[in-house]
């Protein structure tokens, strides 16, 4: 009982006295810093710090790692902060091996190929030698020195890959974000017709897409990285704004975004700046235009308290 009558005084002054309930804001420099009136600020042991990704490119990191679908969906889908870290912790393994997998890969198609016992290997302007382009080696060893029944497999892995993920986020996209705030109120059965249609349509894009970059020189990844660059860089900007620039609302951010949009437009288009730039690029004007662009706006509103974990959702019945 002596024990019990302390802890109930302090849970009483908690919920009824003049202390406020703490509402962290989790920075990415290690900081936490409370909004309530308490002042509880403080710092994160091992907290994250800014990095660079597989190829050295800088924030492209916090682009894969935090703002980009493939992670989100993966967080998103737990109930419990803990259960997200688990969650991206895992899959931060599995791409580890899934990489080194790949890697290995391309180490003994060179070694099959063995492109260093050609003389002209040494003077080849193109590293695939004697390929021209990288992209071209793993299907030629596929239709030629694969088992039949093997290459069927492959072939089919990559129809299910491409078909899996990509198809079915941009009908989902494009449903939710483009059609259904126009046509609201349907029933799911017709959003569902919708998004099969869309999904016809997206995948007869990407075909036209992949044949009409078929013979273009370079790899066709350096490419997807590029063109996915000029919309990752204003999101990652979008995502700083929002942890680091407490004033800032909706409409600046939004500006900010749309600056940073045309400005990579005008990079891709009008300059020789390698594409590894364009995340930082792009952050980088989206953050300034916002933060600018928030004088001309009334600040946002501050949180009204902490959200705790989500529980389960009951049944309806």
């Amino acid at each position: 009982m002596k024990r019990i009558l302390p802890v109930a005084f302090f849970m009483l002054y908690l919920f009824v006295g003049k202390a406020q309930s703490p509402v962290a804001h989790y920075k990415l420099d290690g900081t936490v810093s409370d909004a309530s009136p308490n002042g509880n600020n403080g710092s994160v042991v091992n907290a994250a710090a800014p990095g660079t990704d597989r190829f050295g490119n800088a924030g492209s990191d916090y682009v894969f790692n935090g703002t980009d679908q493939y992670l989100v969906q993966r967080y998103l889908c737990t109930d419990h902060p803990r259960k997200a870290t688990i969650a991206l912790l895992t899959s931060g393994g599995i791409v580890l091996t899934q990489f080194i997998g790949f890697l290995f890969i391309g180490v003994l198609l060179f070694a099959f190929y063995h492109p260093f016992t050609d003389p002209a290997y040494a003077t080849a302007a193109n590293a695939a030698f004697p390929f021209t382009g990288g992209d071209r080696v793993f299907p030629d060893f596929i239709t030629k020195y694969m088992p039949t029944g093997l290459s069927g497999l492959v072939v089919a892995a990559i129809f299910a890959a491409a078909m899996s993920s990509s198809l079915n986020s941009i009908a989902a996209t494009a449903v939710n974000d483009l059609y259904k705030p126009f046509r609201p109120n349907r029933d799911d059965k017709h959003y569902l017709k919708v998004s099969h249609v869309l999904t016809l349509i997206w995948g007869v894009v990407q075909i036209l897409v992949a044949l009409a970059v078929r013979n273009q020189p370079g790899s066709a990844l350096s490419m997807a990285l590029s063109i996915a660059s000029l919309i990752n860089g204003p999101i990652l900007g979008v995502f700083l704004v929002g942890t680091f620039l407490r004033r800032v609302s909706q409409p600046p951010a939004l500006i900010g975004m749309l600056v940073s949009i045309g400005t990579m437009l005008y990079v891709f288009f009008a300059t020789k700046i390698a594409w590894t730039w364009y995340v930082f690029l792009g952050s980088l004007v989206t953050f300034v235009v916002a933060w600018l662009a928030s004088f001309a706006f009334a600040p946002a509103t501050k949180a009204i308290g902490p959200i705790g974990p989500i529980g389960p959702i009951a049944d309806e019945e």
